[in-house]
Parts: C-alpha cells; sequence; structure tokens
C-alpha cells in the first residue's frame, strides 16, 4: 500500500509529525487497508475458478492472494501503531498548552506584589480623600442649615456630583397638513403619507401590498412637535458608600504559640 512508504517517510523527517498530520496518516491508512480487504475479497471469489487456470495464472493469483493479506496485517498494525501516536501527541500538544498557559500566568502573577502595593497606596490616598469631602460636606451642611438673609445653599458633594432633573423641552413646532385614514385620529406613517394618491374632491387612497380593497384618507392639520422627554435627577453614589478591601489581611497581634500535646506510643508509631 502506497501509505506505507508516506507514513515511513514521514517518521524519517527531522520534525516529528503532530497530532494534526498523525490524524491524516490514519485516516489514509485506513481507507486504503479497507480497500485491500475489499480486494482479498474479490481474489477469494475467484478461487474456483482459478482452480481451473493455468500454472501461471494460478501463481499469479497466490502471489496477489499473499500480497493482499500481507497488506491489511500491515495496514491494522499501522493502524494500531498510529492511534497509540496520535493518542499520545495529542496529550503532549496539550500539555505544551498547559505550560504556555502556566508560564504566561505565571509571568502575570510577578507582577502582583508591585501592584498591591500600588494598591494600598492608592487606596490610602482615596481614604484620605473621602475623610476630607467627608468633613466638608458636615461644614456644608451646618452653613446651609441657617443661611444669611438672600444667601443662596451651598452645593455639598452630592449635589456637584449628581445629574440635575430636566423638564419635557420642546425643540420644534410647526404646522403641518396629513392624511388621516377614515375612521382614525392619528396621522399615517410617514411612509403610507408619500403614498397616498389625491382625488379631485381632496379625499386620499392607498392601496397596500397584497389588498385588493383601498384604504381612503382625508387631509386634517396637526402640530408637529419635536421634544426631549423629562429626566429625573440621577443621584451619584455616596462617599460614605465606598468600601475598599485591605491590600493585606491584617497581620495577627502575637507569633502562633508553642503547645504542647501527649501522643500515645502507639498512635505516634
Amino acid at each position: 500500500m502506497k501509505i506505507l512508504n508516506v507514513i515511513s517517510e514521514t517518521f524519517r523527517a527531522k520534525k516529528a509529525p503532530d497530532s494534526a498530520k498523525l490524524a491524516e496518516l490514519l485516516t489514509q491508512t485506513e481507507v486504503e487497508t479497507a480497500a485491500a480487504r475489499t480486494r482479498l475479497a474479490d481474489l477469494e471469489a475467484k478461487r474456483s475458478e482459478m482452480a481451473l487456470a493455468s500454472e501461471s495464472e494460478r501463481l499469479a493469483y497466490r502471489s496477489d492472494l499473499t500480497s493482499t493479506r500481507d497488506d491489511i496485517a500491515d495496514g491494522d498494525a499501522a493502524i494500531e501503531a498510529l492511534r497509540t501516536r496520535h493518542a499520545a501527541a495529542v496529550e503532549a500538544e496539550a500539555e505544551d498548552g498547559r505550560k504556555q498557559v502556566y508560564k504566561a500566568a505565571k509571568a502575570e502573577a510577578d507582577k502582583l506584589p508591585g501592584l498591591i502595593d500600588e494598591y494600598a497606596k492608592a487606596a490610602q490616598a482615596v481614604l484620605l480623600a473621602v475623610a476630607k469631602i467627608a468633613d466638608i460636606d458636615r461644614v456644608v451642611r451646618a452653613a446651609n442649615s441657617d443661611l444669611p438673609a438672600g444667601a443662596a445653599p451651598i452645593a455639598d458633594s452630592g449635589r456637584l456630583r449628581s445629574v440635575p432633573a430636566a423638564p419635557r423641552e420642546i425643540v420644534k413646532e410647526k404646522t403641518v397638513d396629513l392624511w388621516v385614514r377614515e375612521g382614525r385620529r392619528e396621522p399615517a406613517s410617514e411612509i403610507v403619507q408619500a403614498k397616498v394618491r389625491e382625488e379631485s374632491n381632496g379625499r386620499g387612497y392607498h392601496r397596500p401590498e397584497h389588498s385588493p380593497v383601498p384604504e381612503y384618507y382625508a387631509k386634517q392639520w396637526f402640530t408637529r412637535r419635536e421634544y426631549r422627554e423629562a429626566r429625573a435627577v440621577i443621584r451619584a453614589t455616596g462617599f460614605d458608600s465606598v468600601v475598599l478591601p485591605d491590600a493585606y489581611a491584617p497581620k495577627p497581634a502575637n507569633d502562633r504559640p508553642v503547645l504542647v500535646e501527649h501522643v500515645p506510643y502507639r498512635e505516634a508509631a
């Protein structure tokens, strides 16, 4: 079988075949071995016919039988060997992948001590800022509780950081003459507005797709208004709810004490 020569050349190469190549060789070997079995069955079916053939024909026939049986045996052996090597290659490649992931994770983990120290400094700065903001808010609240005559309340940190409410805002208005379907109160869509055909009496009609019955319309005046919706106030999260995790677990107050116990000799053994 040709595949056996291909397998031999593949394994003699400097670079060992990977799992994909081994899978390809395995599939081709299975195909050629199955073809050899079919060929052997055809030869066996000719045995009674070849018994009456000439000696030279019988010798050639026997040679074909032997060669085909050998091909099948070699193919089965190659399939078993390729399956073993393919499984080993798959596991080796998976292990290489795990090693690469581990190496990359280890390189990232090596950055952790420095980053944790950076966090500890930054967290301390944040906590100091939060404490200072809280002190200022207390001063502002005290002043706002007893304002001088005519003075506006001072904005505290919550007001400065929140988004104020906004009323409904009309952006643009204009008067428009639109088609309204008979029996309706709202104007037709912009797509239908463009498709309505006006009759001489001022009435209009439109025949929707896949409908034999036309729809009739009449003109009506509307105020077209563009507006922005009202918006409720959006309050920022209070600084009093800020909770930062410690950079490191707190160290125990004392070292672990040395204790004494007595273990029966048999249990100790």
